[in-house]
């Protein structure tokens, strides 16, 4: 039996959120009129064989966003990539309840609240979409409210976590005709088995449409990892506004979202989307539907039309672009913050409320600390970055401990990593910001001395704070990241060369090493030292830095394409790279490797940042 992190794993029923969205509740929309309109829909749509059929009369959407978890790394991007699900449906007739953040049991209330709700009426189609942490066992998955535990506490993860036979549970139990549940995770399970992609046939809206069914499509295949930052999700939306229409006819079916997503994901990530209907007859013959937005208009242009049936078969229009304007600002106020107002100018730089987005622009940047009490020195908050080519290197070393073995090839990404460890000025910053009490620096001196005294934990929500200031998505090299910039190119026992006895040139070292003498008694600033090869400083000694993979006692199974390797292993401990002001040269050395709990604080270990290209 083996443990995988199915990190980010979403699931799928569509709804529109024009309310506010508040934590761990559900959120329906505000609008009294515009609600009973879409309640009152019906809509319909001819087959390929020239017939008319009616599919629904009501569409609602589940959005279930998990990132501020206790015990798991937060998951910044999720809100962001929510408020993308929200303006797509918004333009194909859904309605939108929002369940932000809950815990164990307000995840399994709300969506069961959603179906009673809205589940048992034959003519719904309902959409479910959980974002959040999952986890899987051998091929049973769980879905992960904030309060869970880490999986080492078995009973209470098991007693907390919501299993996926939950989830096929509802969607028998579900009334509705048609369902679909989408995991931006790589997901095992039995739905998914000996299930081939659907013929083109099978992509047309025809007859057998409008029977029940129950839809899955996940963002990839067992043993495939997920990235925080999602691609299936924007792909997602994209094809739900017109992308997936593969035949044109101004429908895009889940078969044909299935085939779509699966052409187009692995493109740009290691992930192979799958698709399938659930194993049961008379719940697996019909098709989810969507209206292409880029195509409605009239049932001339696409043969389908959205009519009021309390109007005598008034023709509904599409949302106009005014109104999507309108709604996409509702969306960036209830964010509040920088990149959200940078998004909505993004996609309407003349948009209605352009001079109230540049305000609170301007607003928001002021406010950003540059300055902590009594200093008058400024603090830039970023770090400085240096980009790092593409390649590949030998990762390891057949003559250290075995946590070094074996010596694998890794391919490396372009990035780019932080041209010096994170300072006690650029984390003061963090901490002024959010009226914390100071990291302690032993006495030692703050500004350009690397921090210390931080854990794996609280590095996470201070890369959340730096990337809302930002509007970048900052986060921790991987372990493979950070031996590939520590070699420098090179293959030898330091960056530099062998011969430890020049050590000190590039490295704050033990003072009793016996080997030469770096002249600092504890931390020094950064930069002190001479940098390697690729311009980027205190890769050798100063202080230990975190990583973002779990503790695999050594290198067997790990990744080959330099992500973090966050697949079974002890996630309640991270990697730690380098050496320290206080640890000997042979422990100095670009292939040492060790673990922290992720709630260890000590004055040897601080971080340095990573961006992915």
């Amino acid at each position: 039996m083996t443990n995988g992190v199915l990190k980010k794993s979403i699931l799928l029923f569509w709804i529109l959120c024009i309310g506010l969205s508040v934590p761990a509740v559900l959120v329906a929309a505000d609008n009294e009129e515009s609600r009973g309109l879409i309640k009152r829909k019906v809509l319909v749509a001819e087959t390929v064989e020239g017939d008319s059929i009616e599919l629904y009369r009501g569409s609602y959407a589940l959005l279930i966003g998990a990132s501020k978890y206790s015990e798991w790394s937060h998951l910044p991007s999720i809100q962001g990539e929510l408020d993308a699900v929200e303006r797509a449906l918004a333009s194909t007739g859904f309605e939108v309840q929002r369940l932000v953040d809950p815990d164990a049991d307000r995840l399994k209330r709300g969506v069961q609240d959603f179906i009673n709700a809205f589940g048992y009426e034959p003519e719904n189609r309902l959409l479910i979409y959980f974002s959040g942490h999952g986890y899987t066992v051998g091929e049973k998955g769980f879905l992960l409210p904030v309060d869970i535990p880490l999986p080492e506490e078995l009973q209470e993860f098991r007693r907390r976590a919501l299993p996926m036979t939950q989830v096929l549970a509802w969607a028998k139990d579900i009334e509705a005709k048609h369902a679909l549940f989408v995991f931006d995770s790589c997901f095992s399970g039995s739905v998914f088995k000996s299930k081939n992609m659907p013929s083109a046939a099978e992509r047309y809206v025809r007859k057998a449409t409008s029977m029940p069914v129950r839809q899955f499509i996940t963002a990839g295949s067992a043993n495939e990892e997920v990235p925080a930052k999602s691609t299936f999700t924007p792909a997602f939306v994209a094809a739900i506004m017109g992308e997936g229409d593969l035949n044109e006819d101004g429908y895009i079916t889940g078969s044909e979202l299935g085939v779509h997503l699966a052409q187009t994901v692995p493109r740009f990530v290691d992930q192979t989307p799958q698709y399938g209907k659930i194993r049961e007859y008379g719940l697996s013959r019909g098709d989810f539907v969507f209206f292409n937005p880029s195509a409605a208009g009239s049932s001339d242009e696409n043969g389908s039309e959205l009519v009021d049936s309390s109007n005598s078969g008034q023709v509904i229009k599409p949302l106009p672009d005014s109104t999507l304007d309108a709604m996409m600002w509702q969306s960036a106020e209830r964010g509040n913050s920088l990149s959200d107002y940078l998004a909505y100018l993004d996609k309407y730089p003349g948009g209605l409320f352009k001079g109230l987005a540049d305000a609170r622009v301007a607003g928001l940047q002021k406010s950003i600390p540059l300055e902590t009490p009594g200093r008058r020195v400024e603090l830039p908050f970023e770090p400085e970055m240096v980009a790092i080519r593409a390649g590949s290197f030998a990762m390891g070393s057949s003559v250290g401990r075995d946590a070094e073995k074996p010596v694998h090839i890794v391919n490396i990404e372009a990035f780019e990593i932080g041209r010096f460890e994170v300072t006690f000025a650029q984390f003061d910053a963090y901490t002024d910001a959010i009226a914390s009490e100071q990291i302690e620096d032993n006495g030692w001196g703050r500004g350009e001395k690397p921090v210390v005294n931080v854990s794996w934990k609280t590095i996470q929500d201070y890369i959340v704070w730096l990337n809302t200031k930002s509007n970048k998505a900052y986060r921790l090299p991987t372990e493979a990241e950070w031996e590939y910039v520590s070699r420098a190119g090179n293959h030898t026992v330091y960056s530099f060369g062998d011969d430890e006895s020049q050590l000190c040139k590039y490295a704050n070292i033990a003072d009793d090493n016996k080997v030469c003498s770096d002249g600092q008694k504890f931390t020094a600033n950064v930069g002190k030292f001479e940098p390697n090869e690729w311009g980027v400083f205190d890769m050798h000694g100063n202080v230990r830095e975190w990583v973002n993979d779990c503790w695999h006692p050594d290198y067997i199974g790990a990744p080959v394409n330099g992500r973090a390797w966050t697949r079974a292993g002890n996630c309640d401990k991270r990697v730690v790279r380098g050496g320290s002001w206080y640890s000997l040269p042979n422990m100095q050395r670009s292939s040492v490797r060790n673990k922290l709990s992720i709630s260890s604080k000590g004055n040897g270990t601080g971080f340095r940042l990573a961006r992915s290209l």
